[in-house]
This record gives structure tokens, sequence and C-alpha cells, in this order.
């Protein structure tokens, strides 16, 4: 339930041009259950893409992933103790992983090179439905348990056509999704066995595309972004509709080359946050009220960053602490070693024992250590004298 296709063209053209880039860019809002939390992802802090969290109120912001690679489209499951998530863009590399809310605990749930992407959970919280390409061309629609185990497709459609970005309903009964043969998205919804599809938005023709829906909390609505009025990248707007597609309410006018973008409900305040972007400037979240009114942006840049360590069983040491010339670490296995300072930025990269730190400066660090297959083993404060 994240993006239109031609919209992805335009988001990882964004990527390239911004990682290492002047600005913080910030995209992909989406609530906890309860409201109280916005989780996102920003390159505020890193070259890559990585999820933070922040209350609904701006304050108390914390990134939650420090890993290789981009982190996209979060998505929070209905009990709000876990976030399921994609690592590395569209292509044979992206997988799927699953943390706690805190963002301890991250777990790689798919391993296979053909690409897994645009997870969410089902309403009982026991499984996850996303899109893959497996043996096919162009994705399908499969469904897991939250374990990553007994994977199985439900979608098989024949020729050029993606079913992509699945989501429940509510009770379960229904997955709504996107289908399009190229540039022309619409949105349908099957029954949750993948039969008896239909469509929601009207099928369209090259270049008109619907996508990045989400559904209100009684699943009444739906809100979703189009090009119905601006054409093949030249921008996009943010539409209400009833759950079935029907009387359609464009709650933004944007100029050519604006893009408003993944739209979703607060579920506490019933407002709708949203991305946004203007010609080459980053990517932001703004909020507005479910007429569009009073669009107001929410500051996620310039912001001092919490740091969560996960909680770890692994019997590694980090020493001497504090440091003077070199931190040294002991394990009973090889590590992959990062060093951050305490916004979030990484400063050093090892594959050694040892890290030389004598070119810092005095103050608060953060180590962190990853096994083989890249899971966190351990994040720990460092003092350097």
């Amino acid at each position: 339930m994240k993006k239109p296709i031609l919209l992805l063209i335009v988001f990882i053209a964004t990527l390239s041009s911004v990682l290492h880039g002047q600005s913080c860019n910030s995209l992909f809002a989406i609530f906890s259950p309860d409201g109280n939390y916005l989780y996102f992802v920003s390159d505020r802090d890193s070259s890559d893409w990585e999820i933070y969290r922040m209350d609904t109120n701006g304050q108390n912001i914390e990134r939650l992933t420090f890993l290789d690679g981009p982190v996209l489209y979060p998505e929070l499951s209905p009990d709000g103790q876990k976030v399921v998530f994609v690592k590395n863009h569209y292509g044979p590399e992206a997988e799927v992983y699953i943390m706690n809310s805190d963002g301890s605990h991250i777990k790689q749930l798919t391993d296979n090179q053909i690409y897994d992407g645009n997870p969410s959970f089902s309403p009982d919280g026991k499984h996850i439905i996303f899109d893959a390409w497996d043996n096919h061309a162009y994705p399908e629609i499969f469904i897991m348990d939250t374990s990553g185990k007994n994977r199985r497709q439900i979608t098989n459609t024949s020729g050029a056509w993606w079913n992509s970005d699945p989501c429940y309903t509510k009770d379960g009964r229904k997955i709504y999704y996107s289908i399009g043969y190229n540039a022309d998205n619409h949105i349908a919804v099957m029954d949750s066995n993948g039969m008896n599809s239909v469509d929601i938005t009207d099928v369209n023709i090259f270049g008109t595309s619907e996508g990045g829906f989400h559904l209100n909390p009684d699943n009444s609505k739906l809100i979703f972004e189009t090009t119905e009025w601006k054409g093949y990248n030249n921008g996009s707007d943010i539409v209400e509709s009833n759950a079935d597609g029907s009387n359609w309410n464009r709650l933004t006018l944007a100029p050519d080359n604006v893009y408003f973008y993944y739209p979703v409900y607060n579920p506490k305040s019933g407002y709708i946050y949203f991305s946004f972007k203007d010609n080459a400037k980053p990517w932001q979240i703004y909020r507005m009220k479910p007429d569009g009114s009073d669009t107001v942006r929410i500051k996620t840049c310039g912001l001092s960053t919490g740091i969560k360590a996960p909680p770890s069983d692994n019997d590694i040491r980090i020493y001497p602490n504090p440091a003077d010339k070199e931190i040294r670490i002991l394990s009973d296995q090889p590590v992959m070693v990062r060093l951050f300072d305490a916004s979030g930025r990484v400063l050093l990269k090892s594959n050694e024992a040892v890290i030389n730190s004598s070119g810092l400066s005095p103050g608060l660090y953060f180590v962190e250590l990853r096994g083989r297959s890249g899971q966190i083993l351990k994040i720990k404060k460092v003092f350097i004298r």
C-alpha cells in the first residue's frame, strides 16, 4: 500500500540525488495504532534511509535502525508491538525485515535474491502480506507467517501486470492492492484468498495512476494519491473516497512537478499526514485537516536524536570505557563494527576488533556490532576522553 510504479521512478531518482546530499529528507509517515507515535524514514543522520519515530507532538525523536542500505516502507502491527519494513531498493536485493517497535530484535524474514517488498500485517498480527517476484517477471501478492515461514502466493496474473502494495481490511476478509500494466496502476480489492477481484478506481491509461493508499480506522474511507490531473511524472494529488472508490474528494491542487504522496490517517486526531516534494527540494512530511485545509510541516530535521540500544544477550565486551587512543572488541565470532556520534552519524566502519579512536573529539559515542548475517549483536555507549 505504498507507491504507484510511476512515482517509484521519482522516488528512486530522489534517493540517488540526496544520498550524501545537503538537506534532510523525510517521508513514509505511519502511525502506531494508538496514534501516540509517528514512524517515518529519513536520511537526516546517515547516507542511507533509516526508520525513526517521534511523539505526535513533535518531541522525543528516536533513530530505530542502523542498517547498511536504505530502510523503507515501515508498517506497524495491529497491537503496535512490531514493525515490518523493507531493506534495499526495488530489485533482487529488497528483503522483508521485522523488529520490535522500539527498534530492538531486528530479524530478516526473506532472503532469496528475487525481490520481496511492501509488507503489512494481517488484522490478527499473525501473518504478513507482501508483493514479490518469485518465478514471475512482475510482482504478485504473497502471504507468510510473521516468522517468515509458510510463504504462499495468492495472485497469479499472466502478462506484464503488476500486483503489488497489499493491505487487509480491518476484518481480514478483504485485501486492497494495486494493479497495473505499466505506469497506469489502479486500486482493486479481492477476497483474502486472492479471488473475486473488483476494481476500486477505474482502469487507467498510460500515465494515470493511483496508489499509496490507506484505509481509515473504521475502513469506511480510502485515501490515496493520483496523477489523474497531472499526468505521467508531472506531480500527484491526494484524494479521499468511500471505501468502494465512490465519491472522490480532491484534497490538494498540485502545481506541475509537485507531489502530494503517501497519505495516512492519524487514528487519534483524524488528521491526514502525507509526504510532499516540490521540484528539486527535499521530501518532507506535512499534516492537514480532513478537508485538506491548514497544512503544517512536521519538523523532523535539525532535532536532537535519541538512540536506543536494543537488548542483547551476546557475550561481547567493548573496552576500555572511557577510551583514549583505541577501542577494543572481544567476541567469540567475527563482527562488523560501526561507530556513531550522539546524533547517529556514522564516523567509522571496520571489520577489525580494534577501532582507532585517537582522532575523535572527547564525548559520547555509540559502537554497533553486527554478525556476518547483518543482525545487530550489540550497541554500547562509549565515552572518549
